[in-house]
């Protein structure tokens, strides 16, 4: 509902890039990047015994389970050598690499285009055509920067930090739970800036739970016995 989409040259000018061949290469990507993020996890980051006996201490604490009888995946940076000396894993420092650009990529695209909207949406609010026109630009901006923001605070920085922790020497075992709940719950969250900020949503939203209590209300009702009215 943007001003400047609602021109047609310019609507009509960004279409072609949705059109055609190029929505296939665009519904192309997520299914790319998820067999990729697949075939790291499968051949690059698979389980072995060496993985198994450094995970076997943490996970029989946590879970109460035997890492030699789960399936698990995940990467050591540092592995031991046939000396009992720690040497940098190249393998999986390649395979963890691939996963973190594969976050990266999305959270430049985020920053970008957030930025680049706020802009746009700023000056949109100042020269809208009417109260109305502006008052809706005003609440999309807000919701813009919201949903900008959950998917930095409850996915790329958690999960960038659980990455990045050990090949530094941070130990983030504790925290790993902390992490879980935040990418678990960003699902829920996601939505909630736009039925926050925009009237419509949020009206619509309210009623709804509005009607359904006023459905469930109970009414008392008095009975009165026809033979004590009429004594009366």
């Amino acid at each position: 509902m943007l001003y400047h989409f609602l021109k047609s040259d310019s609507r009509e000018d960004r279409i072609r890039f949705f059109a055609g061949y190029r929505l296939i290469i665009w519904l192309s990507i997520p299914i790319f990047v998820g067999i990729l993020w697949l075939a790291v996890g499968w051949f690059s980051l698979d389980y072995d015994d060496q993985l198994a006996v450094y995970l076997e201490s943490s996970i029989n604490e946590t879970y109460g389970l035997d890492s030699r009888n789960i399936t698990l995946t995940g990467c050591m940076y540092f592995r031991p050598d046939e000396h009992g000396e720690s040497r940098f894993c190249m393998e999986d420092s390649i395979g963890a690499f691939i996963l973190c650009n594969l976050m990266f990529i999305p959270f430049c695209i985020i920053c970008y285009f957030g930025f680049r909207s706020h802009l746009i949406i700023r000056g949109i609010v100042s020269k809208g055509e009417s109260d109305y026109s502006r008052r809706i630009q005003k609440q999309l901006h807000y919701a813009l920067l919201a949903q900008t923001a959950i998917p930095i605070i409850f996915l790329f920085v958690p999960i960038g930090v659980l990455f990045t922790a050990p090949i530094i020497g941070l130990n983030l075992e504790k925290g790993s739970l902390m992490v879980t709940f935040f990418y678990s719950f960003y699902p829920v969250v996601d939505p909630i800036p736009t039925l926050y900020f925009v009237d419509e949503f949020r009206n619509a939203f309210m009623n709804f739970f509005r009607r359904k209590m006023h459905m469930n209300q109970v009414a008392s009702v008095v009975s009165i016995e026809p033979n004590a009215a009429n004594a009366r």
